[in-house]
């Protein structure tokens, strides 16, 4: 479906449909997502979407898969990205759980917090070590 099967077909028919198309592409429409707040509606956003309207002959000779199934065409669908991967290193599943600005929080608190037990853990033989240049010299 185009600009011009809209205003020749579909406008004709229904004259209340009103379709925006897209700037660069008149092929693409933008609808309006809309849903119910306090008893009305609102329009909550758009989403742009492309209506191929063919014969049913020709859609028989050039079927379509279904998801990502062969064939993959009309448009191709790509393989999902950002998938959680399921793993036993534990960095692995943080990376993919966190954030980045998160990560290095913990990493600030998990460095901080290894360096006050290193602090605390020598703390002992470094005032043993001054106690006895005190009491020895």
């Amino acid at each position: 479906m185009n600009k011009e099967y809209y205003e020749k077909v579909m406008k004709v028919q229904n004259p209340n449909l009103k379709l925006e198309f897209d700037k660069e592409n008149d092929q693409h429409v933008w609808l309006p997502m809309m849903s119910k707040k306090d008893g009305k509606v609102v329009q909550n956003g758009k989403i742009k979407v492309q209506i191929d309207i063919l014969p049913k002959s020709h859609a028989d000779k050039n079927p379509v898969g279904k998801a990502r199934d062969s064939p993959n065409h009309s448009p191709p669908l790509p393989a999902p990205e950002g998938r959680i991967e399921l793993s036993l290193n534990p960095l692995k599943m943080l990376n993919q759980l966190v954030g980045p600005a998160m990560r290095r929080k913990i990493m600030m608190y998990i460095i901080t917090f290894l360096c006050c037990a290193l602090f605390v853990a020598i703390l002992p033989n470094i005032l043993g070590g001054l106690l006895t240049k005190m009491i020895v010299g």
